[in-house]
């Protein structure tokens, strides 16, 4: 699998480049072209990376843990359990854009 993945990788090389790459490739001493590929779980495993995922960590956003809360969508503010979808409201009054607060 890994082989066939490469030689797809290969390919696609040769598509974006409009000719053949393969001479662009370092050699190894058995002739084979000096290619290292990884799948998730190789880097998972090797870099301690979350399911593999090379842009960034496990997920840390909030998410609907119910019914309940599905379609509700905002970022954590300093109390716990309360998301905010707008920029936080002054101090002085509540308004419709008020922190909404989910169930524990």
């Amino acid at each position: 699998m890994r082989a066939r993945a490469e030689k797809k990788f290969i390919e696609s090389m040769k598509s974006m480049a409009g000719r053949p790459v393969e001479d662009c490739l370092a050699v190894a001493r058995d002739g084979s072209p000096c290619i290292e590929s990884k799948t998730p779980v190789d880097i998972e495993e090797s870099l301690g990376m979350y399911h593999g995922n090379i842009f960034h960590d496990a997920p840390t956003f909030p998410y609907a843990e119910g019914d309940d809360q599905a379609g509700a969508s905002g970022v954590e503010t300093e109390f716990e359990n309360v998301f905010s979808a707008a920029p936080a409201p002054s101090a002085a009054a509540p308004s419709a854009a008020s922190p909404v607060t989910t169930p524990p």
